[in-house]
C-alpha cells in the first residue's frame, strides 16, 4: 500500500526533475513510497499519484503528463505489462452514491480496483472511473470515459460515444472493430 506520506514527497522532488528523464531513480522513489513498480517503467515527472491504494506497475509501462493516479484507502490499481496512460488522463478508483434525498445529492464515497490489461493503452484525456477492467491489446481513444468492463481488443472511441449520448440518448457504447 502507498505511504501517502512518503508519496507527497515524491511528487514534491518529481518536479524539480527533467519530465522525460531519470527513469531509474524516478522507479526508485516510487518503490520507496509503496508503489509496486516492474521494469522500464516511464513515468513522466508531471503525472500524480496520490490516495492510500495498493499501486502495480508493470514492466516496460508508460504514465504520460500530468496524469492522475487517485485511489481511495483499501482499492487498487493495476497497470500490468506494456499498459499506457496517456497524457491528463485520470485514473480513479472512488466514487459516491448519489441521491436526490436530504441537504447534498452526494453520498457516501465507494470504492472499487482498476485493472488495465497487458498492452492496453489508455489514451490522451481519458477518465477511468472504479470497477474497470481495460482488457487485452484495447484501446481508450482520445476524451473517452468508462465506468464499465471492456474485453480484450476493443477500440473504444469517443466520437462514437459522443454521437450516442448526444443524439440517441444511449449511455453505455462499446464499438468493435
Amino acid at each position: 500500500m502507498i505511504n501517502s506520506r512518503k508519496m507527497y514527497f515524491v511528487n514534491l522532488l518529481f518536479r524539480l526533475l527533467p519530465p522525460t528523464r531519470a527513469w531509474k531513480f524516478k522507479t526508485k522513489c516510487l518503490r520507496w513510497a509503496g508503489v509496486v513498480v516492474g521494469e522500464n517503467v516511464e513515468y513522466v515527472s508531471s503525472a500524480k499519484i496520490y490516495g492510500q491504494m495498493n499501486l502495480s506497475i508493470g514492466n516496460n509501462c508508460f504514465i504520460g503528463h500530468e496524469a492522475l493516479i487517485f485511489g481511495a484507502i483499501g482499492s487498487s490499481i493495476t497497470l500490468e505489462d506494456y499498459a499506457k496512460v496517456g497524457s491528463r488522463s485520470i485514473v480513479v478508483t472512488g466514487y459516491h452514491r448519489y441521491s436526490p434525498d436530504g441537504d447534498c445529492i452526494a453520498k457516501e464515497g465507494r470504492c472499487k480496483d482498476v485493472v488495465i490489461k497487458q498492452g492496453a493503452v489508455v489514451s490522451t484525456n481519458c477518465i477511468i472511473s472504479c470497477d474497470v477492467n481495460i482488457c487485452l491489446h484495447s484501446f481508450f481513444a482520445m476524451r473517452s470515459y468508462s465506468n464499465c468492463i471492456l474485453g480484450n481488443y476493443i477500440l473504444f472511441l469517443y466520437f462514437v460515444q459522443y454521437i450516442f449520448i448526444k443524439f440517441l440518448n444511449i449511455r453505455d457504447v462499446i464499438m468493435i472493430i
